[in-house]
């Protein structure tokens, strides 16, 4: 589907007048639903609008706009989480190449 032109900035518009602070997060599927995007959309305009300075946070409850300093923070934490989970996944499969270069059987890790 990709980013449609002005969408970007109609969610901006939506969460700085309808979502500010994290007690007003809105779901993403609510997102979805009122602009009639998907995931993949929803993804790519997060990433446009964090990218370009805008505090668009998000919470276990869903996304909002940035009332507090303490919520960017907490934001960046939960995403520097996803970050390092991404890596450890990529690292495993890059790990994962010797199955086919050695044929020897994954042994699950223990953390």
């Amino acid at each position: 589907m990709g980013i449609q032109f002005g969408i970007d900035e109609d969610v901006l518009v939506y969460l700085r007048s309808q979502h500010v602070g994290k007690e007003k997060a809105v779901t993403g599927a609510y997102i979805k639903l009122s602009f009639g995007i998907d995931d993949t959309t929803l993804r790519q305009i997060l990433y446009k609008l964090r990218t370009n300075g805008h505090p668009v946070c998000e919470n276990a409850s869903g996304y909002f706009y940035a009332q507090t300093a303490d919520e960017i923070n907490d934001t960046i934490q939960r995403l520097l989480r996803k970050s390092n989970n991404l890596n450890d996944a990529t690292l495993g499969l890059v790990l994962s190449h010797q199955v086919f270069y050695d044929g020897w059987e994954a042994i699950p890790r223990d953390d």
